[in-house]
């Protein structure tokens, strides 16, 4: 397998180490790549913990490779930063997570009764259930199932985003503008979505990066 994506197994699952060495997209391109070419090593619905070396990724970029693994087949339940390998501190393991004006992450499913707010973007590892609450004045990230209540561009920001590995909300608001999704949908989709503003409608549409 290529030095770019090392793959490890320990008692908690799977682990996948993308390399700092090189450019994000032929990193994520190579991840594909072997995901592709060792199906028989990796189950289908493996849960997967991923860290980078020394690189922040920013929200595109982890919807993009939560597509990846998902695309294969695989969940994501952890992100995290790790120091290279080459410096002589103790590492250090931090949230793979670092929008512009700081994000809020949340490391776990967001139950009904639940309700998370944050001036700035919102990450959620893990679903967001039924009769939960989601509000962010920047974009919401939910890697997971999106099944609840959320509100991304609170403040009127209607740049922002919802991202969701799974969208299905029961309600869906970015800054004054309200979205439901269709009554139709019995089957979740099989690729990340993404929930945006174009001519002052709300479209749900496929991610893509």
């Amino acid at each position: 397998m290529s030095d770019l994506v090392t793959f490890k197994g320990d008692k908690a699952g799977l682990r996948i180490i993308l390399s700092a060495e090189a450019e994000l997209s032929e990193v994520f391109s190579q991840l594909a790549a072997e995901l592709s070419n060792n199906r028989s090593f990796f189950s289908e619905g493996s849960s997967a913990r991923v860290y980078t070396e020394g690189r922040i990724l920013q929200p595109a970029e982890l919807a993009e490779l939560a597509q990846i693994l998902v695309t294969h087949g695989m969940t994501l339940t952890q992100l995290e930063v790790k120091a290279p390998a080459k410096s002589k501190s103790r590492p250090n393991l931090q949230p793979l997570v670092s929008p512009p004006v700081g994000a809020k992450v949340i490391k776990r499913t967001l139950r009904s009764g639940m309700k998370v707010s944050h001036d700035g973007d919102i990450v959620v590892l893990g679903d967001v259930n039924p009769g939960s609450e989601v509000i962010a004045s920047g974009d919401i990230i939910v890697f997971g199932t999106l099944r609840g209540v959320v509100h991304a561009g609170a403040t009127g920001n209607l740049a922002a985003r919802v991202i969701a590995l799974r969208l299905a909300p029961t309600q869906l608001r970015i800054a004054n503008l309200i979205a439901r999704a269709p009554d139709e949908m019995i089957s979740l989709p099989d690729r990340p979505e993404v929930a945006r503003v174009q001519d002052g409608v709300v479209l749900i549409e496929e991610f893509a990066s």
